[in-house]
């Protein structure tokens, strides 16, 4: 079907039941369903038509949601931005997707007018919010009259969204997502999480990110249940929230758990309604699971997900526990350990994660050799290192490409990191490889302390690390600092923490 109807037996069953809130702004599924169709009569007659790429570059806001339904239902590709892209960024996602449309906001719009210096190809603007309806849309070439065909053309593995990646290591990818890999990410996530008319899911990420489209807006809009929103995070605002919808779901990332933890307000937040938190975006450590638990009374569930999949596609289960797991694969995904060679590995060895599943993404636009090489044969690569335990649980070490080579002996920068954060002293820590001579490379750690907590001496962080870590993990070197480079993704950025540790060897301090 098409991915925009995802929401229909809810609006026949419960029209006048919350959809979606963004903080006091909310709306019905009659409310949604009466704007998607007012933005498709709008873009229709701009000249939007099946295929077309759209680049949405809007704040978090309820629009959004009507927005991505309207360009689904259209048979448009969706092409979102978060707002604090610079306009380099969304010059160089327009001109790669060859977009012929933008939609932006009057706050957002300077930018856009920047980045048109730099694109070619852009039919109209489309302002949602000015006042005037002639100043709502800036026109740059005629579009004549161009109707919609979805319907008499429809194909579930037709293009719906395309979501550029961060690109920490490179020019960003635009995963491509189809009808089919979208609604196949929906009844996963519905049938993993047991869905219902219900829940509440609160994600404190914008809707432009794989993350909020998938893992809360299109499960809850299918279930009939209220997904909840922030326009701009802030701990204060998140437990507002918690207060005010007394969500059944929530998540949070790693670096927004630790803003929670030092606000007073949280232990004083009832929790209660959660039934399961989730955190995942980059590695979750087990101290900050166990100071979240005495915090808050809530375990976390630690996933692991990838816009490619769809998505969440390992969560923990739900009758058992283990701190520092990632959990199994969630009903109908597939996942093993491969070693260099592409053989299957035992269990307890680590090697690279590869994936199976229905959610999977059709590839990265106008990228075929990216493609080929991270979908083989069905399986996806994921570049990450894990290990599978002898109950099948998997563990998270580390990227692939970040591997600290020693000896001619693999390092993953996640298993160092786990031990330096058990450390009473330390807030979180990361892990780079310096070059040392015939050794290859050696271990540096980057501290970030805990407030108020005076800086362990070097001596002891190493006799700690020793005692978990064999001798070629331990860090050669320690370097303090008030915080870590991370991506758009809020996941460590290891290209710039590399780059960071290769400064610290020839001294330069830029």
């Amino acid at each position: 079907m098409n991915i925009s109807l995802v929401y229909r037996k809810s609006l026949e069953t419960a029209p006048d039941r919350t959809a979606v809130a963004f903080e006091e702004n909310k709306w019905t599924f009659r409310e949604l369903d009466a704007d998607v169709g007012t933005r498709v009569d709008k873009l229709e007659k701009m000249g939007v038509k099946k295929g077309d790429r759209v680049l949405i570059f809007l704040e978090n806001r309820l629009e959004m949601v009507s927005i991505y339904m309207a360009l689904f239902r259209i048979g448009a590709i969706a092409v979102p931005v978060v707002e604090f892209c610079k306009a380099a960024d969304v010059a160089y996602n327009c001109n790669h997707c060859l977009a012929s449309a933008i939609i932006t906001s009057r706050n957002l719009k300077p930018v856009i007018e920047q980045a048109l210096n730099e694109i070619s190809g852009i039919e109209f603007v489309y302002v949602i919010d000015e006042k005037s309806e002639d100043a709502s849309c800036v026109r740059f070439k005629p579009c004549g009259s161009k109707g919609c065909d979805a319907a008499g053309s429809f194909d579930m593995r037709d293009p719906a969204v395309i979501m550029y990646t961060s690109g920490s290591t490179g020019r960003p990818k635009g995963v491509t997502h189809t009808h089919y890999s979208l609604y196949n990410s929906t009844l996963i996530r519905c049938e993993t999480l047991k869905h219902t008319s219900g829940d509440t899911y609160f994600l404190p990420v914008p809707i432009a990110r794989g993350a909020g489209l998938t893992n809360a807006l299109l499960p809850m809009l299918l279930a009939g249940g209220t997904s909840v929103f922030l326009k701009k995070y802030s701990d204060e605002k998140f437990l507002s929230v918690i207060n005010e919808y007394k969500p059944t779901h929530a998540a949070a990332m790693p670096s927004q758990l630790w803003e929670l933890l030092e606000n007073p307000m949280t232990a004083k937040t009832d929790f209660k309604t959660i039934r399961y938190f989730f955190s995942g975006a980059d590695f979750v450590p087990a101290n900050l699971e166990k100071l979240f638990y005495e915090r808050t009374g809530i375990e976390l569930k630690v996933g692991f997900g990838m816009t490619e999949c769809g998505g969440c596609i390992i969560s923990p289960p739900f009758e058992k526990h283990k701190p520092g797991s990632l959990g199994k694969p969630v009903c109908g995904v597939e996942a093993k350990i491969i070693g260099d060679d592409g053989s299957e590995l035992a269990d307890g060895e680590t090697g690279e994660l590869v994936i199976k599943t229905k959610a999977l993404m059709r590839g990265y636009w106008n990228d075929e050799q990216n493609t080929a090489a991270m979908i083989r044969n069905g399986w996806i690569y994921t570049g990450d290192l894990a290990r599978r335990d002898d109950d099948g649980y998997f563990f998270f070490t580390g990227r692939k490409k970040f591997l600290i080579i020693r000896k001619g002996m693999n390092i993953s920068p996640g298993e160092v990191e786990e031990v330096l954060n058990l450390h009473p002293a330390v807030r979180f820590s990361g892990v780079a490889g310096l070059p040392d001579g015939n050794y290859g490379e050696k271990v540096h750690a980057f501290i970030v302390l805990k407030e108020k907590a005076a800086a362990p001496d070097v001596c002891e962080l190493t006799e700690f690390a020793s005692k978990k870590l064999a001798a070629h993990k331990v860090p050669a070197g320690y370097t303090f600092v008030e915080s870590l480079p991370i991506t758009e993704g809020d996941k460590v950025d290891r290209k710039k923490l590399r780059e960071i540790a290769k400064d610290l060897l020839t001294g330069d301090k830029k």
